[in-house]
């Protein structure tokens, strides 16, 4: 069982690639940065259907390989705090002039809470905290300049970054024509009609 066990384990885990940016700390601060990744997702992605909701995933997917390149050389095995402030930094610089409560307690502009947050970081969980929370703005932060200012990065490369793909897009908006979203959950419609009963004619009275 323990050579078994062995071979098992030289395969390679892909899978921590993508469960990495999900390990939650275990406190309640843990609990509200899930609430606020959850209704800033929320605002980013708008009504989430067609190109929208294809454009918010795909720029997801782009951060979350920007902060495991970043991770490389620290080889943490957490990333939500990186992956929750590259979200958070997105937000900030699509709607810089709006306002964000902080623990219901006071206002602050839109543009200032990322840099707000990696403050309240390092007063509580110090200097490598921050460094977690950097990984996510920069990665953010890259990506979203190389959408608008020119660059040395090749066109076609720049635009795999900043656009999802069309094949990305189909699939995204396939996978939505096969759900229907009610106000208690989400039906998946049928992808083949209902088989239709046999016609058995209008039937003739007992007279005829």
């Amino acid at each position: 069982m323990n050579e078994i066990w062995r071979e098992v384990e030289k395969i390679p885990r892909f899978w921590r690639a993508y469960t990495s940016l999900f390990i939650l700390p275990s406190s309640i601060g843990g609990l509200f940065d899930l609430l606020i990744l959850f209704k800033t997702s929320s605002d980013l992605e708008g009504s989430g259907m067609g190109r929208a909701g294809a454009g918010y995933a795909w720029s997801r997917i782009i951060d979350a390989l920007f902060i495991l390149l970043l991770n490389y050389p620290i080889n943490a095995f957490s990333l939500f705090r990186s992956f929750f402030l590259s979200v958070v930094y997105t937000q900030s610089i699509l709607s810089p002039n709006s306002h964000v409560s902080l623990f219901g307690l006071v206002s602050i502009p839109n543009y200032a809470y990322p840099y707000v947050i990696l403050a309240i970081d390092l007063l509580i969980g110090g200097p490598v905290i921050v460094l977690f929370g950097l990984m996510g703005i920069i990665a953010a932060h890259f990506r979203h300049t190389l959408s608008i200012f020119p660059s040395p990065v090749p066109a076609l490369i720049r635009n795999t970054l900043t656009t999802p793909p069309q094949w990305f897009e189909k699939w995204w908006i396939s996978s939505e024509s096969r759900e229907r979203h009610t106000g208690f959950g989400t039906a998946i419609n049928p992808t083949q009609s209902r088989s239709q009963t046999h016609n058995w004619g209008g039937g003739r009275r007992l007279a005829d």
